[in-house]
């Protein structure tokens, strides 16, 4: 294996993921290296050795031959010093991870140790964006073979993080992109209040203004290690952790990671990427919501019972319990939307205020008879009464409170309002709001036939979702309301006029609501 000692000089720069590093030109040729290819770098970090996998970038003239600039970021976490000597060695990969690939391109079906080979190099990042890439296109060519997505999602999970709590676990999924789904925050502490083991991880919002993950961090702290995840559990019975922090499956979420761009992911792996997560931590006890509707991941009813018939293959061969719903998802759950409206559509419903949203109270009621129901703890009708009197009573409230306490006490997080974040347990009245308002108002009667939730989504990124946690957007009229003329349709709140200014623009050129007369 090729290396060299080299030294070092920071550049004032932020590269956040997929650490690169700049060496000149002579210094790769004599490495065999190219531009894009990804090397070890071995430095002293303290009194322990590091190694750490880096993308190469080439230059003719600006670094000497015998440097390595690195970004800023990478000397915060490394604290590696201005003219330290650092070890550049070439990465060497397992023939069977590329051989996977080259099979994968020709259509043929990969055999165990070539799916754990490709794993296991994705996990440790000797796998380049470009080979994955090639990797997870072939996923839309043709239909995947069951055992290969089973074996994935083994693969992938096993050569990550892998936690093995005290007790059975029982977890609900949703393949996403939907953005006004805020459930788990409700499904949660009405399990734990009925002492069923129910940790939960997210990931961070990438095509709705708001995911789980920017929802729960209006009041508590999500990052957390393995360690500390597992003293939550173990004391409080349940956690509600961002799942990046915990490297659960991190092969799959490169995968994920080169899709984001065309908000595209292929059927069979969005059951390998839930399965995987779940499996990370061997729960026993699943349900997987799967939306149906146009713009979504899954579009229509038959590809949803593909879908389905994907997850039913891995759980019974990872010996797990699982039960899997098909929703429709034409129209919003809920009128609020983004992180702060609907953590306090959340707060609301778990604090039993009379002006919450019926639907995400009736949909997190079903969604948690199913899952006490799976575990065996009453059946359907009796699981439905134990979920309201959970709520009605104040126990899933009290119980929620204890968890929001205890994550922020794991870091001692202060409550944050520039950002929103940490506020601890706080009426869902009082959480702080956008200063700015505008409002759409319909210059017809009609009424609602459709609501395009595309274009919704669209304009909630023009008001900067979910980078914006007060900003938010309310739906006055739902589908099938009668709207008469000067009636306001959506209520558009951000901290920034010229967002609304823009939404106010693009309401007028796109179309929200599909009326009919």
């Amino acid at each position: 294996m090729k290396s060299l000692r080299l030294k070092v000089k920071k550049i004032d720069i932020l590269i956040w993921e997929n650490l690169s590093v700049l060496i000149n030109e002579k210094t790769a040729f004599i490495l065999g290296l190219t531009a894009l290819d990804r090397v070890n770098l071995i430095f002293q970090n303290w009194e322990k050795k590091e190694k750490v996998v880096v993308n190469v970038n080439l230059t003719e003239s600006r670094v000497d031959e015998w440097e390595i600039w690195i970004p800023k970021d990478f000397d915060e976490k490394y604290w590696i010093n201005k003219w330290d000597i650092v070890k550049i060695s070439v990465i060497e990969h397992n023939p069977l991870s590329l051989q996977a690939i080259k099979r994968k391109l020709l259509w043929k079906k990969l055999t165990a140790w070539e799916i754990k080979a490709l794993m296991r190099d994705m996990t440790d990042g000797k796998i380049s964006d470009i080979l994955a890439t090639y990797y997870a296109a072939c996923s839309y060519c043709r239909p995947v073979d069951d055992r290969e997505l089973y074996l994935t999602a083994k693969y992938s999970a096993e050569m990550g993080d892998m936690i093995k709590f005290k007790k059975d676990t029982a977890v609900k999924y949703c393949i996403g992109w939907i953005p006004w789904n805020e459930t788990t925050m409700i499904i949660v502490p009405i399990l734990w209040s009925l002492w069923i083991y129910s940790p939960k991880t997210f990931s961070k919002s990438i095509t709705s203004p708001a995911a789980t993950w920017e929802t729960v961090e209006v009041l508590m702290d999500t990052e957390f290690s393995v360690s500390e995840m597992k003293k939550i559990v173990n004391k409080y019975w349940s956690c509600l952790a961002r799942w990046k922090a915990l490297k659960l499956a991190p092969a799959n979420d490169k995968i994920i990671k080169i899709s984001y761009p065309l908000y595209m992911e292929a059927y069979a792996k969005v059951a390998v990427s839930i399965m995987a997560k779940i499996y990370a931590w061997w729960a026993k006890y699943c349900l997987i919501d799967i939306p149906v509707w146009k713009h979504g991941k899954i579009h229509h009813i038959s590809s949803a019972k593909r879908v389905k018939s994907h997850f039913e293959y891995i759980w019974k061969h990872l010996w797990m319990k699982m039960w899997v719903v098909l929703s429709d998802a034409d129209a919003p759950v809920g009128k609020w939307i983004w992180a702060v409206f609907q953590c306090r559509e959340a707060l609301r419903i778990l604090q039993n205020k009379d002006n919450y949203s019926k639907d995400i109270r009736d949909k997190s009621i079903m969604l948690s008879a199913k899952l006490i129901e799976l575990v065996w703890l009453a059946k359907w009708h009796k699981a439905k009464k134990l979920t309201e009197q959970q709520l009605t009573s104040g126990a899933a409230w009290e119980y929620m409170k204890n968890l929001i306490i205890a994550q922020n006490a794991v870091h001692n997080k202060k409550p944050d309002l520039k950002t929103i974040s940490y506020l601890w347990v706080i009426d869902s009245e009082e959480i702080p709001m956008a200063k700015y308002q505008c409002n759409f108002i319909s210059d017809k009667s009609w009424i609602i036939q459709n609501i395009d939730v595309e274009n919704l989504k669209h304009f909630c990124r023009v008001l900067w979702a979910p980078l914006d946690k007060q900003a938010w957007f309310y739906l006055t009229k739902q589908v099938g309301d009668k709207v008469k003329k000067w009636d306001i349709l959506c209520e558009f709140y951000s901290n920034d006029k010229d967002s609304l200014n823009k939404v106010s623009k693009f309401l007028w050129e796109k179309i929200l609501y599909l009326i009919a007369k």
